[in-house]
């Protein structure tokens, strides 16, 4: 008998748990929203969507002052929130003091984007498409010539937005490659060549593929030759092949490093070509027509690359 009203009083204390807890479900759905809070994240230091713009959104889709917590479409909001170019994640709830709460997660452009026809766009880490700010203009790698305008891209272009994206990224979060990049465009073979911000030099980089190596290789060159010869000497640079650079010399002549472990060594003196020519470290084939000679570069070490990044 005992044990049969201990079982009762437990059966009751359940049922009156659970009728308080519908209770209080259904006040909290009946309950007016108090407040719209709203966090906006992002790794861009510009803003490109603001919380104005999501107060207009949600407010198109049914959230205002007055309206019951029941009656607020937290799907539908979400969504609208994503139709947005510049949103990337949108999450809608309520938090436990019945407020409505936005958190917003920014797309990241990576790189702006000018099309044969003269169009430009940005596109972002994942690929999309994003449409210039009418406001904020985004401080990024700059691509010419992209083959394409259309709002769904074929195959090709697809991939050819891919190796943009490759690219950009490399570029973007290395400080150097940031500032010596002034733009890379993009040739009919749908390879890439490099403008820099000093002289008129152009850098064929070739498809997007192993980028750190030859990056590496142009780092090599700058440092071991570039700096020591100045900016405009080379009318073209190649660093597509494995271990060196081919350099194309303006005016005819073409200048081939014979031993980089003495350039190295000497990488830090303030050695001028003629002091080169003379060690035997450059060699100067002077001819009347432009000839192309190879450069074998060190690989870039550890400490270039933490120097260079500093």
């Amino acid at each position: 008998m005992k044990r049969k009203l201990i079982f009762l009083l437990w059966v009751l204390l359940g049922c009156g748990l659970i009728t308080l807890l519908v209770a209080a479900r259904g006040a909290r759905k009946n309950a007016v929203c108090p407040d719209f809070k709203i966090s906006i994240e992002g790794k861009n230091n510009q803003i490109f969507i603001d919380e104005k713009e999501i107060v207009s959104i949600a407010k198109e889709n049914g959230v205002g002052k007055g309206i019951p917590a029941k009656d607020i479409n937290l799907q539908n909001i979400e969504n609208a929130l994503k139709a947005n170019p510049w949103i990337s994640h949108a999450k809608m709830y309520f938090d436990d003091e019945n407020n409505l709460r936005a958190s917003i997660w920014e797309s990241e452009p990576i790189a702006r984007i000018f099309t044969l026809e003269g169009s430009s766009f940005y596109v972002d880490s994942a690929t999309r498409i994003l449409p210039l700010h009418p406001a904020v203009i985004a401080r990024l790698p700059v691509f010419t010539s992209f083959t394409s305008t259309k709002a769904k891209l074929s195959k090709p272009d697809s991939l050819l937005l891919v190796d943009v994206k490759n690219v950009a990224e490399f570029i973007v979060v290395d400080s150097f490659w940031n500032a010596f990049v002034s733009e890379v465009n993009i040739r009919p073979d749908r390879t890439f060549e490099i403008v820099p911000t000093l002289g008129n030099t152009i850098i064929t980089l070739g498809r997007g593929d192993s980028l750190q190596e030859k990056f590496d290789r142009l780092y090599s060159f700058y440092k071991q030759v570039w700096t020591k010869t100045g900016f405009n000497r080379y009318e073209k640079l190649d660093v597509r092949c494995y271990n060196q650079v081919i350099a194309t010399r303006r005016g005819g002549m073409a200048y081939q490093l014979k031993d980089t472990a003495t350039i190295n060594a000497q990488s830090n003196s303030r050695w001028n070509v003629k002091q080169l020519e003379q060690s035997g470290i450059i060699n100067a084939d002077s001819t009347n027509k432009k000839d192309v000679k190879r450069t074998t570069v060190k690989p870039v070490t550890n400490n270039n690359k933490k120097q260079r990044r500093n």
